[in-house]
């Protein structure tokens, strides 16, 4: 099932992606509080690796399919992520 469509990439996020976000890594991060599933998110988009379908390429033919992202390595994109990132828990909380 498909959730988002990023358009600058054009990577598709699905259910599988929100599930590897979401699960916790570290015992640290197995709370279900607020703060702590923001902070598992924020790792988890910062450092990349979770599954996103995207063009890819194999033998020279291009094809949809399952591929890792990658990590946020520029400090432009860090900021604006994590502003955006920041935005989504603020309007989660008041709903």
């Amino acid at each position: 099932e498909t959730v988002d469509i990023d358009a600058r990439t054009r990577n598709v996020y699905t259910g599988r992606t929100i599930t590897n976000v979401l699960t916790p890594t570290r015992e640290q991060d197995e709370a279900d509080n607020a703060w702590t599933i923001f902070n598992r998110v924020q790792e988890s988009v910062m450092r990349g690796g979770m599954p996103v379908i995207g063009d890819r390429k194999r033998y020279g033919r291009s094809f949809q399919g399952y591929k890792q992202a990658k990590p946020i390595t520029s400090i432009k994109q860090n900021v604006d992520v994590n502003r955006k990132l920041w935005d989504i828990a603020q309007e989660v909380l008041v709903s």
